[in-house]
Parts: C-alpha cells; sequence; structure tokens
C-alpha cells in the first residue's frame, strides 16, 4: 500500500491538500488534473471549522489553481447522495448534479 501511496503522491496530476491553521489541521482535499479537467475528491473540514469557507474552489478560496480562471475546462467531483451539507455547499459554489445516484464505486452480486 505504501508504494501506491508512494506513486500517487509522485504523479503531477495529483495534488494533495491539507489546510493548517496555527499548526492544526483543520480541512484537507484532493484533486487529480490533467486534458484541461479537475476531479476533486476527499473534501472534508474538521466540524469545529466548518461554515468558514474552506470547502471553496474560486478565488480567493484556499485551494489554488481549482477554478475555471486557472484555465480549466471542467471541475467535477462525487458527493455521497446521504451528504446534503456538501451537496449544498458545492451548489452555493456552482455546481449541479448532473445525474441520479449511481452505484459507480459499488460491488453488486451478479447472480
Amino acid at each position: 500500500m505504501k508504494a501506491e501511496i508512494d506513486l500517487t503522491l509522485g504523479q503531477p496530476y495529483f495534488h494533495a491538500y491539507v489546510i493548517k491553521i496555527d499548526g492544526e489541521p483543520v480541512a484537507t482535499g484532493e484533486r487529480y488534473t490533467f486534458d484541461g479537467a479537475s476531479y476533486i475528491s476527499s473534501i472534508g473540514t474538521r466540524p469545529s471549522w466548518r461554515g468558514r469557507g474552506f470547502g471553496e474552489f474560486h478565488p480567493p478560496g484556499p485551494w489554488p489553481g481549482i477554478s475555471i480562471d486557472a484555465g480549466l475546462d471542467l471541475i467535477y467531483l462525487g458527493v455521497y447522495a446521504e451528504n446534503g451539507r456538501a451537496i449544498g455547499c458545492m451548489s452555493r459554489l456552482g455546481f449541479e448534479v448532473l445525474g441520479p445516484r449511481s452505484s459507480d464505486m459499488l460491488l453488486e452480486d451478479a447472480r
């Protein structure tokens, strides 16, 4: 597993972010950027730090390079359907739900 993590972290298209305030980690996120598109994932803010704009992806938000202004043609992400807080945050930032709930990453018994 360590080899896989090292390989991912070494790729120029992968960016991992940790926002710290006075040395305390308060928010995190990842993005994969290639072919003019960014996929954003693993976004989280510690509960005591929520509501302060750490999930914003546009200037002056804290996530460098994640904006149409940065030359991206497409920014997309996945949010769990039951995560109303994240859906609300992403909607305020201009994201739209493009389809119904998906079993994209689920394994289903084909029997």
